[in-house]
């Protein structure tokens, strides 16, 4: 005999879920937001969490409650480690944050490309953003004449 279903709900989380959880007591919906990490925490939900959902997640905690990115990446790290989770390319996200740790000048989709391009190739990214030059093993082929 197997073991039987899994039954646990499922559902996707949205930006500002994560938004209102990395906020603080001080946005109207912190509390509902770490209502609902409690309830992940002990596997009563399981939530989605999408790269994209990632990344705005990340631009807007940077532009909207004025975090730099070296503020957002390790909450935001330690966020998808979490339990009862499922993260969609969660090695890739997890590279990317690394990158932004590491890197607080590039933005997370930097930070993305240069982790599909590290972990997944290739290691090559056509932007005009110099920044991407200081980043070993990428390779940036764009060149600014202006």
């Amino acid at each position: 005999m197997g073991r039987p279903p899994d039954v646990t709900p499922t559902a996707y989380a949205d930006t500002n879920l994560l938004l209102a959880y990395l906020a603080g007591a001080s946005h109207p919906f912190h509390a509902a937001a770490m209502a609902v990490m409690r309830r992940v925490d002990i596997g009563e939900l399981r939530l989605i969490i999408e790269p994209l959902v990632v990344a705005e997640t990340s631009w807007a905690a940077r532009s909207a409650l004025g975090r730099s990115a070296a503020s957002v990446a390790p909450v935001l790290l330690g966020l998808i480690e979490a339990d009862g989770l499922v993260v969609t390319d969660r090695a890739v996200i997890r590279r990317a944050l690394e990158v932004q740790i590491e890197r607080p000048a590039l933005d997370f989709v930097d930070a993305w490309l240069v982790a599909k391009g590290l972990l997944v190739g290739p290691p090559v990214i056509v932007t005009f953003d110099r920044d991407l030059d200081r980043v070993p093993g990428i390779e940036r082929l764009m060149e600014v004449t202006a």
